[in-house]
Order: C-alpha cells, then structure tokens, then sequence
C-alpha cells in the first residue's frame, strides 16, 4: 500500500525548517519546508512515501532544494525507473514493452485539460505583450543561423510554417493555436 511506502535518502542535506504554513482546498494545514545546505545528516530520512514526494515536489518547484540533493534524487529516481523496467529475457522484455504500447494506445490524449487552460487563457493580453515578441507568436520560435531576438524568431518560424506547408497567394489558412492570429 502506499502510505505504507518509505522512501529512504541517505547523505541528503537536511533537517527541514519551516518556511510557511497555509492550508490547503480541504481544510489541512500545510508547512512548506525548506532544506539547510549546510548541515549533512548522518543516518537517513524516513517518512510515508506520499508525504515525501508531495514535499520533494514541491521544494523542487520553488526551488528550495540544494542540488546535492537534486543530484541524489534524480540518481534514485533513475535507478529505481532502470529497476523497474529490467526484465530478464528478451521475449518478458517485448512482451512489457508490447503492454506499454498498448497502454499508450488505450490512454486519452490529454487529461485533466480544463485547468491548465484557464490557467493561462484567464491572463490578459497586456501581460502577453510583455513576454512575446511583435507577432504575438504564442506557441514557438525558431532561432536559425543569425536570429539572435524573439521578433525576428518568431517571424523565422512564420516563415518556416509557409514554406513547410506550401502556402501559395490566394491560398485560405486557418490560424489555430498560434496566437493572435499571428500568420494570417
């Protein structure tokens, strides 16, 4: 069971101290923490895996944690992935690989779509003027041999789409996804 999980560091740079405190939609109260770079603990952190993660996460989000410990977590996170997907014959290790693939094909291109939407389409124009260049280019830039600024990387990836498609005069497009209608 998970809560049952431990989740073992050793070397890691700790204790935790307290940096805020609020609490959370259902009513419980939430400190976040932050590691001291400086002190090392001798022995090894224990606590519910889920509580761990949950903090790791988000000290790594705001970017309290130190990269020594960054460095050891990613080295557990890949030795525990590289575990997981050893099997010891080539036709267990098709046969995982065949599931896999399957799994992919059975999962729902996107999830959970609603909030990341109104994340950042609730954010007015003004702040996007601030960021992007002067096409408004919202999804990406290409910076070729010579581009060396947002304005002229996003009319080089404008450009790019125009000639990848084959867009000739008189020719209808629909801008999706681009921005403010940045290549029409």
């Amino acid at each position: 069971e998970n809560s049952a999980r431990r989740l073992f560091l050793t070397n890691v740079s700790t204790p935790l101290e307290p940096v805020s405190s609020y609490h959370d939609k259902e009513g419980q109260q939430i400190t976040e923490r932050r590691l001291k770079s400086r002190e090392r603990m001798g022995g090894f952190l224990q606590m519910p895996y889920e509580m761990c993660v949950k903090i790791m996460l988000g000290s790594l989000e705001r970017n309290l944690l130190p990269d020594p410990v960054i460095r050891r977590l990613t080295r557990l996170l890949l030795a525990s992935r590289l575990r997981s997907g050893y099997k010891p014959t080539s036709e267990l290790q098709l046969s995982e690989l065949l599931n896999f693939i399957h799994s992919l094909r059975e999962m729902p291109i996107a999830v959970q779509t609603d909030k990341p939407k109104s994340q950042h389409y609730e954010l007015p124009t003004s702040f996007f003027k601030l960021v992007l260049g002067k096409h408004m280019k919202y999804s990406c830039c290409y910076f070729s041999d010579g581009v060396t600024n947002l304005d002229d990387a996003e009319k080089a990836m404008l450009d790019l789409y125009c000639q990848r498609a084959e867009l000739k005069d008189g020719h209808a497009v629909l801008d999706v996804g681009c921005g403010w209608g940045s290549l029409v």
